[in-house]
């Protein structure tokens, strides 16, 4: 009997030295090191305090309705990305994230921020386009560090003035606000390095636009835009510039004195003369992208020369019936897109465009494409569906690129 007892009590003694070292184990399994954590499952939230070090956190996707109350545990957090998910309100505990310097809560159903986000001194980035705010959170202009800002299509009502006092700010973004035209203050904020104002029903750039010479970047598509100024010559920064889909009806040559302006987009503005467009274009040296999709250059007289150093070209839509030659001059091109047109013949001597790597063909009346295009040795991605290339055809044409690479 003695002995049962024994060999039970033995028996017991192993099971809980096991349970305690699987117990260890769990707690063990868990890395506090860990400083970045991606979580594409919400049934996880939970475990976040077992790992006290994390700097970033990333929970996007996940149909949350609130910021899970363990984030506000995580005292050394210093990115927070909680977007994409269906979110109401960011509450008073946000404050207990004061090492936190990027807050993206963009594409949720925020209706109300408290105040106590103004705690967060620290905070250089915040995003929070597309939520439902009644009016313009105030409580961020206490944020004086912010250099990224974008409220896009975020809140109801008028901007504050006082939001141009904060003067670090690099990025901007206020599309979709109902804006009829550049704010008053925004020239104040001299460190802005990318403007967007898109999807606005603004009328006209002020030429005190100058007074931002950082400027590297500037969106405005979508508004009611008519004239470009020439003053926007004087910035030297400018490298990308949208400003489609308005109503431009001519160019200023002086554009082409933004030597750093690589990424020009003009397409939607169906008034501007294509003599101009393809003269203004070509006097930027600096150009390495352009598209002029829909606009219709089909009665184009000008002898085009320039595009020194542009490797993409887009002339989607713009009613072609043969391949131009000053296209034929571009040696820089490395992606042509031709698609949707009326062109019926490629020309030899598109084996001129020595560095093409991309080709698009697609919709258009070709028949059948020449032998030179082959010799081309970059060449690498060939597409002509939609056009009058037979079955036939096509299987000596991918039997040519196969020889060829």
């Amino acid at each position: 009997m003695k002995k049962i007892k024994l060999t039970s009590v033995i028996i017991l003694l192993f099971f809980l030295m096991a349970s305690m070292v699987y117990s260890q184990d769990i707690k063990l399994s868990y890395d506090i090191t860990i400083t970045d954590l991606k979580i594409t499952d919400s049934t996880i939230i939970k475990e976040i305090p077992y790992y006290p070090n994390l700097k970033i956190v990333r929970i996007n996707y996940q149909h949350l309705s609130k910021i899970p109350s363990e984030i506000f545990e995580l005292r050394k957090l210093e990115e927070l990305h909680l977007n994409n998910n269906e979110i109401t309100n960011i509450p008073d505990e946000i404050s207990n994230l004061t090492s936190l310097t990027k807050l993206d809560i963009s594409n949720n159903r925020i209706s109300s921020i408290s105040s106590a986000i103004s705690k967060l001194t620290s905070l250089e980035y915040l995003n929070f386009r597309t939520n439902r705010l009644p009016s313009f959170p105030k409580p961020i202009l206490q944020l004086k560090n912010l250099t990224y800002l974008d409220i896009t299509s975020s809140f109801k009502g008028e901007i504050p003035s006082e939001l141009y006092e904060l003067r670090k700010l690099k990025f901007l973004s206020m599309g979709r606000l109902n804006l009829s035209k550049f704010p008053d203050g925004l020239f104040n904020l001299i460190e802005l390095e990318e403007l967007a104002l898109h999807l606005n029903y603004i009328k006209e750039i002020p030429t005190d636009i100058v007074k931002l010479k950082k400027l590297k970047k500037i969106h405005l598509y979508d508004n009611s835009i008519q004239i470009i100024p020439p003053e926007i010559k004087e910035l030297k920064e400018l490298e990308f510039f949208t400003i489609e889909n308005n109503h431009l009806t001519i160019l200023p040559i002086e554009i082409a004195k933004c030597q750093r302006l690589k990424d020009f987009r003009v397409y939607g503005n169906n008034n501007l003369k294509p003599d101009n467009l393809l003269s203004v274009f070509s006097q930027i040296d600096s150009l390495e992208k352009v598209s002029f999709t829909r606009i219709d250059l089909s009665g184009l007289s000008t002898d085009i020369n320039g595009f020194k150093n542009l490797k993409s070209l887009t002339l989607r839509e713009c009613e072609l019936s043969e391949l131009p030659n000053w296209v034929i001059n571009i040696p820089s091109l490395e992606t042509l897109d031709i698609s949707n047109n009326r062109i019926n013949v490629v020309p030899k001597d598109i084996s001129k465009l020595v560095r093409l790597k991309t080709l698009y063909l697609n919709s258009n009346t070709i028949n059948d494409l020449p032998d030179e295009l082959f010799t081309i040795e970059s060449l690498e991605y060939l597409s002509f569906d939609d056009t009058n290339i037979t079955q036939e055809q096509r299987k000596l044409i991918f039997k040519k690129l196969h020889e060829k690479s």
